[in-house]
């Protein structure tokens, strides 16, 4: 199967936020130069004053970057790089980009005391190169609000390949994120326009550890990989599958042409061992956010041959991406020996059906959904059941385990008009919308051509799409390969004997205990910070500490598994009957933990995917009032063992101080100590005091207004209002982790505030940056060198003082815990 890369290309035109400071920037200041001493010691050397200079010296005819790696930068790169070179160390020079003859490439513009000058893109020379075409215009664009202008008061974007290039190394009181990863960032690691590598990501490869782990099946046994490799050995055993051909649907399509009944009907969707696949909507084993304490089920949609995104917002599109189905459908069904009249007829039933279903499975933002429909309730299952008079969601309940619990629907229509087309006049559309769905799911585990039924359509097909990319079909080779990563890299569900399996073998017993110390000490402290914080109240302290004591750690692996055993399957079935008894399996299995108490601490990686160990993240999940530092996120450069501790507060505690905090922002105070969420119209501050609410706030404001005043790179100027949030918990958890350090003796604060440099920097190009300003987390120089900026520890470790550029005031440093 092919992949396409998509980048998502930032235009000339994007909008631009209007500088609303009412802190200054980045503060401009002297360079500082670091050298060798004679120990191989890194030394601060004497402050060197940025050098005025004239015109002349800057407005020269061509402006030539350094350019000698592999890496082929674009015209937009080089008109940007050369801006960057002239500003870099220059007082009183600044830069910006401007396509002033909409050819798609900026033209270059750079002012020296206010005299401006203008470099269009060589192409002969690969370089920008000085114009005077524009002379007429310079005045207008020179004055256009809309132009972003960039100058050495600001940092340079050392994330940029080549930005390091042409500035060199300013020195850690001028930029402590490049200074201190120049050469990481001068060497070249990325490859292409879209590409972004970062030490955080350098990691033995979760996917190569789980291949090993799968593949050798001498050194890695036990029952939780065996069922993996089970389902594995069925789906790639050819012979078998040639030889069954088309013969393992035919017992489910002639089940549901033996139906004669709306009756029967009901009681075929409700038996599992003959209806596996067709139940006209999907069950979701769920929370209500505002009582926690028990697990639910949320009725959802059926899964149509057309997303309801697409059938409600692109109707044009419905044909096109039904098209698939209906070849696959059709394909199926006519080796099982149906007429193409029948065929016609099945696949138009099919998709009435769909579209009425599709007309209520979408909630229209414009239309007034009634937020007092009983059904968006949450019902016991006794209750429930009596709000259908036809459909027979009693069975369904009853055949998946759901015996007690809450209900609610995602789609309190969808259910509706569910019941009220299963009645007899609908009966024959209703068993070929079976039919056609039985169909096309059994297609990819049958025989070879089977699988193939969608390419074998398109090859000879050349006026539907470019033919030339479907020329080939699959090979056993390949989907043997989609098998071995479908089944090693599942999550959820689906999973959890992988998971079982990998935690096993690769999650480190010590590293968990170690982790789980720093976790704990990193609590703690947290909680005399609280204790001690002069802008909450006493109600809002004694709220605060009684959430953050009731917060549950869950690191790396839990202490108790979760067994595996639903996904056992028989080894002598066909693959279509393999994956029907774990479609119902797993059915059940979810059915069956409906109504159960949710246990404080539970770590529930089958009900919940981005809470399996092997994902790379760490994060604060409000609705547990839980904390995760999973194992995908571990690697050399974020934990290990042998860490001093310095590295690891730098590192792994960051990150641990940083999503804790989360649980106590505008967004965590949302959910009470025990994960319900307890925001309401009438309670918008949830737990917290409105007074210390609106103080948070007030810091956050102006955390949010001195982001705002800095400018990465032309076109674009930060939106603080995005960073508030993980910029405040970026500067928490160095706080935490300073707290800590103060109590340790001999603490070395050039190696934390070194080795936490190292956390977030990455290598990548300015079409990826352009497009992460709009993410809510900072920029990765930002994170580091902003943090670093709250705290008189740096200043004192690196002897900054003002007229640095990394200086910042006193007055205007910002720590909201």
């Amino acid at each position: 199967m092919r992949r396409n890369r998509v980048f998502k290309c930032i235009s000339i035109g994007l909008s631009i936020f209007m500088l609303g400071s009412s802190l200054s920037g980045c503060g401009k200041g002297d360079r500082d130069e670091t050298s060798d001493d004679s120990n191989g010691n890194e030394t601060v050397a004497s402050e060197t004053t940025a050098a005025a200079v004239s015109a002349t010296d800057i407005l020269i005819d061509t402006i030539e970057i350094d350019q000698s790696s592999d890496y082929l930068f674009n015209p937009e790169e080089i008109m940007y790089l050369s801006g960057v070179k002239v500003s870099s160390d220059n007082a009183g020079v600044k830069y910006s980009l401007y396509d002033m003859d909409e050819d798609s490439v900026s033209e270059l513009l750079v002012s020296v005391n206010d005299e401006v000058g203008v470099y269009m893109y060589d192409e002969a020379m690969n370089a920008a190169k000085k114009t005077d075409a524009f002379d007429e215009k310079l005045d207008d664009i020179s004055s256009d609000s809309e132009v972003v202008w960039v100058d050495e008061t600001q940092w340079a974007d050392g994330s940029i390949y080549g930005v390091a290039a042409q500035t060199g190394d300013p020195g850690v009181k001028s930029d402590f994120y490049l200074s201190s990863n120049y050469d990481y960032l001068t060497e070249q690691k990325v490859s292409t326009q879209g590409d972004s590598v970062s030490l955080i990501d350098e990691r033995d490869s979760v996917s190569e550890k789980k291949s090993e782990m799968f593949s050798d099946r001498d050194k890695y046994q036990g029952e939780d990989i065996e069922r993996i490799r089970d389902i594995y050995d069925i789906a790639t055993n050819w012979d078998k599958r040639e030889e069954e051909g088309i013969t393992p649907v035919k017992k489910y399509l002639g089940a549901i042409d033996n139906v004669s009944s709306i009756s029967e009907l009901s009681d075929y969707i409700s038996n599992p061992e003959v209806d596996p696949f067709c139940i006209f909507l999907n069950f979701e084993t769920s929370l209500n956010l505002s009582d926690t304490s028990h697990w639910i089920v949320k009725i959802t949609s059926d899964d149509f041959s057309v997303l309801p995104r697409t059938y409600h917002t692109l109707p044009d599109f419905v044909e096109e991406e039904r098209f698939s189905f209906d070849v696959v459908a059709r394909d199926v069904l006519e080796k099982a020996g149906y007429s193409l009249n029948d065929i016609d007829t099945i696949l138009d039933d099919c998709y009435d059906v769909e579209n009425s279903l599709l007309d209520v499975a979408w909630i229209d933002e414009e239309e007034d959904e009634s937020d007092s429909d009983e059904l968006l309730e949450y019902l016991p299952v006794d209750t429930f059941v009596t709000k259908c008079e036809n459909f027979p969601i009693d069975s369904l309940f009853e055949a998946y385990g759901i015996s007690n619990g809450d209900v609610t629907v995602e789609y309190p229509e969808y259910l509706r008009t569910l019941d009220s087309m299963f009645v007899e006049e609908n009966l024959t559309k209703l068993k070929n919308y079976c039919l056609a769905h039985t169909a096309f799911t059994a297609s990819e585990y049958l025989d070879l051509d089977t699988a193939n039924a969608y390419k074998n359509y398109l090859v000879p097909d050349a006026t539907y799409l470019d033919a030339s990319e479907y020329e080939d079909l699959y090979t056993e080779d390949e989907l043997n390969e989609s098998y071995f990563n479908k089944y090693t890299d599942s999550r959820g569900i689906m999973g959890v004997a992988t998971e079982n399996a990998y935690m096993t073998y690769f999650v480190d017993d010590e590293a968990k205990d170690d982790l789980t110390v720093l976790a704990y000490e990193i609590r703690d402290t947290f909680r005399d910070i609280l204790s001690n914080e002069e802008w909450m109240s006493d109600a809002g302290k004694q709220a605060a500490i009684e959430k953050l004591d009731n917060m549950e750690f869950s690191i790396l692996k839990p202490d108790k598994f979760i067994d595996s055993s639903y996904l056992s399957v028989d080894k002598d079935a066909s693959y279509l009957d393999a994956y029907a008894s774990l479609v119902v399996n797993t059915r059940k299995h979810n059915g069956e933990l409906v109504g159960q108490e949710r246990v404080k601490g539970d770590w529930r990686y089958d009900i919940r995917s981005e809470v399996t160990t092997t994902v790379n993240n760490c994060f604060y999940y409000g609705a547990f009032n839980q904390f995760f530092i999973l194992d995908g996120f571990i690697s050399d450069n974020t934990y290990r063992t042998d860490m001093t501790k310095e590295e690891k507060l730098a590192t792994i505690g960051e990150v641990i101080g940083h999503e804790l905090t989360h649980g106590f922002d505008p967004l965590g105070i949302q959910y009470d100590k025990d994960g319900n969420m307890v925001v309401t119209e009438d309670n918008p501050y949830g737990w917290m005091p409105e007074e210390d609410y609106n103080a948070f706030q007030e810091r956050a404001g102006r955390l949010s207004d001195y982001f705002s005043s800095i400018t990465p790179f032309p076109y674009n100027r930060c939106d603080g209002s995005l960073y508030s949030g993980e910029a405040s918990a970026d500067i928490a958890g160095m706080s935490i982790g300073l707290k800590i350090a103060d109590k340790e003796e001999n603490f070395d604060y050039d190696l934390y505030f070194r080795t936490h440099s190292k956390l977030w920097v990455k290598q990548t190009t300015l079409l990826v940056e352009q497009g992460d300003i709009f993410n809510e987390h900072p920029l990765g120089y930002l994170r580091i060198n902003v943090t670093c900026q709250q705290f008189e520890e740096f200043y004192k470790t690196y002897d900054i003082k003002e007229g640095d550029l990394m200086y910042l005031a006193p007055e205007n440093r910002i720590n909201i815990w």
